[in-house]
């Protein structure tokens, strides 16, 4: 049986707050790699791989800044997992199995 991990909870919290912030109804991709890049862990994983995780970090910004714009929903609504999330979600667990 597989465990909770508080790594990969502490991630997807932060994706969850991130989108919040924001005031995006869905916690998209982006939202889930921005919070990914931002845990100290993953993002040194990434740059012993060669990752650029700086402008990484800028780009995802921009984007969820500039081109989330049409998720936009009320303030203090939970914003939920898109399709996509679940999926990949699935797909992780799936491959952990």
């Amino acid at each position: 049986m597989l465990e909770p991990n508080s790594d990969l909870e502490a991630i997807f919290e932060r994706a969850v707050s991130i989108a919040a912030k924001n005031q995006h109804e869905y916690i998209t991709l982006e939202h889930f790699l921005y919070s990914m890049v931002l845990d100290q862990k993953f993002s040194e994983l990434l740059t012993n791989y060669g990752a650029e995780t700086g402008q990484l970090k800028k780009s995802l910004e921009k984007f969820i800044a500039d081109d989330l714009g049409d998720i936009k929903t009320e303030v203090g609504v939970r914003p939920k997992k898109t399709n996509t999330v679940e999926r990949m979600l699935n797909r992780a667990f799936t491959q952990v199995l």
